[in-house]
């Protein structure tokens, strides 16, 4: 029989603007560089998660958890790479919002923790919000979450919004429709990719326009360091909005194509899209809404904590030593 497969993407490498009524909950954004980082507490250990649409549900750094059993899940990273893990059942919060007996993926998770110099308890992926809508707004440097409306009726026909999409779901992460160029191409859209990427084999058809080529190197689930091509690709619009030139790593994406459920896709588009966008997705409905940020986007929102290195883990008693429990996605 073969193992569940966890989709992650690393890369060194919506609700809507909600109304904001009383269910909302409101999340504030910590900045790691360019990964957007949310408070939650899973069992007894309450810290800093990445928000990772890329990661198709809970993945919990090894520093902090052990697991009493071992399940031989697998996990795939953006090259296919794979990484057999151990996994546990944790209560996993984010404020208001809960997941009782939410399984988990370990992952040894240091590296990360080292390179942005600030304690990591996991990353939270998009499948654990399938039930919701989420906004992300860096002008107010919050996120929203809110269960979407009976039946999946979306929140999305708010006029705040320059374009609205449907979406599919890859394991957990939206996929649109994106023109680049000439023609459309499938594109998904992580939450915690530094840089954008596309299929290598579409690069010579976007070559007229691509600028600043280069070079650049990136670590996936294995933790081996790949060099590739990159760019700041232009002429990239989404429904009638066209985004600025963005950083664009091109890289082979047949791994996560062949081994997850979902569209095959063209690219992964990720904080490049996010700083020019006010981005809201509901999940349940399977919509996403974009609009642009009325002021500038301030890169200072990228490092701006990176020279603070304060203690953002906390522990109400004992060790972090998590104990399986019965399996309960709440669906």
């Amino acid at each position: 029989m073969n193992s569940p497969i966890v989709p992650l993407t690393f890369v060194f490498a919506l609700l809507i603007i909600l109304p904001l009524r009383s269910n909302a909950t409101v999340l504030p954004i910590r900045m790691a560089d360019k990964f957007i980082l949310i408070e939650g507490t899973a069992d007894d250990v309450t810290g800093y998660f990445v928000l990772d649409t890329g990661a198709s549900g809970l993945i919990l750094n090894a520093r902090y958890f052990r697991s009493k059993s071992y399940s031989g899940l697998t996990a795939f990273g953006v090259n296919g790479e794979p990484a057999k893990v151990e996994t546990l059942y944790v209560d996993f919060e984010l404020r208001e919002e809960k997941w009782k007996g939410q399984q988990a993926a370990l992952i040894p998770l240091d590296y990360l923790e080292v390179a942005k110099d600030v304690e990591i308890l996991g990353l939270v992926g998009g499948d654990l919000f399938w039930k919701y809508e989420m906004l992300i707004d860096f002008e107010k440097m919050e996120v929203h979450l809110q269960r979407a409306g009976k039946g999946g009726e979306s929140l999305l026909e708010s006029p705040d919004f320059d374009a609205v999409l449907p979406i599919s779901l890859k394991a957990g992460m939206p996929c649109m429709e994106v023109w680049m160029g000439n023609k459309t191409y499938i594109l998904g859209l992580d939450t915690a990719s530094e840089d954008n990427m596309i299929s290598r084999n579409r690069r010579d058809e976007l070559e007229p326009w691509l600028s600043d080529r280069g070079t650049k190197f990136f670590r996936g689930i294995s933790r081996e360091i790949s060099e590739v091509e990159s760019g700041y690709l232009s002429s990239v619009r989404i429904g009638d909005i066209f985004c600025s030139p963005m950083s664009t790593l091109f890289t082979d994406l047949s791994g996560i194509n062949w081994n997850f459920s979902g569209p095959n896709i063209d690219g992964i588009l990720g904080f490049e899209l996010l700083r020019q966008y006010r981005v809201a997705i509901n999940f349940k409905s399977k919509v996403i809404a974009l609009s642009p940020y009325r002021s500038s986007i301030l890169m200072d929102l990228v490092s701006k904590d990176a020279g603070r290195r304060d203690s953002i883990i906390h522990r109400q008693s004992g060790a972090p030593v998590l104990s399986p429990a019965q399996h309960d996605r709440n669906r």
